[in-house]
């Protein structure tokens, strides 16, 4: 995938998400591309319209099939990749989202993703992109764009890299909060 062509495909739906600098959210195009995560693979003629214009001349099959993902998990949660989201795979990005969270939810909706293909990959995200919709967590939709244009690697790296940001470091957090507790009960035995 062109780096240039998404890279200007990612400034335009924040334009169009209202949130570039000096830009209005553009309601119509926006709904349109959420509509379109409703109605996958069935593409509305509107949804086309934003899109179309940004995909490389030669996108067919699953490149051009991520950039309508992108545009409608965008229209879902519209978001500037701030500074500490830069760069970020999802897996690190659910992993922020889990700090907040006493549940599971961010790491099941991971171990649904991990384990789809790509097929299966627009209904997991959209359940991912809810989540973190509504812990108002930033995603940084170039990255996002770039795994997806790779997801269904015979090696697997993307949903390697998103299994290692999001569990790394875990053994060391069980270790300590066990720690913890050993020292927070023997505490109470005097």
């Amino acid at each position: 995938m062109k780096q240039d062509s998404s890279a200007r495909f990612i400034s335009r739906l924040e334009t169009l998400g209202g949130i570039a600098p000096g830009s209005n959210p553009d309601r119509r195009a926006l709904a349109a591309l959420r509509r379109s995560l409703a109605t996958w693979p069935k593409l509305p003629p509107e949804a086309v319209r934003v899109v179309a214009p940004f995909l490389p001349e030669h996108a067919t099959g699953w490149w051009e099939t991520v950039y309508y993902l992108i545009g409608g998990f965008f229209a879902l949660h519209p978001c500037l990749s701030s500074q500490e989201a830069y760069g970020l795979s999802l897996g690190k990005t659910l992993r922020q989202a889990a700090s907040g969270d006493s549940g599971l939810g961010p790491e099941r909706r991971l171990l649904a993703l991990l384990g789809c293909k790509s097929e299966d990959l627009p209904s997991h995200l959209r359940h991912a992109v809810s989540y973190l919709r509504a812990r108002d967590v930033s995603i940084d939709y170039r990255q996002l764009m770039r795994d997806l244009s790779w997801w269904d690697t015979v090696e697997g790296d993307v949903q390697r890299r998103w299994g290692r940001d999001f569990w790394s470091g875990t053994l060391e957090e069980n270790q300590q909060e066990s720690a913890e507790s050993v020292v927070e009960e023997n505490s109470h035995v005097h």
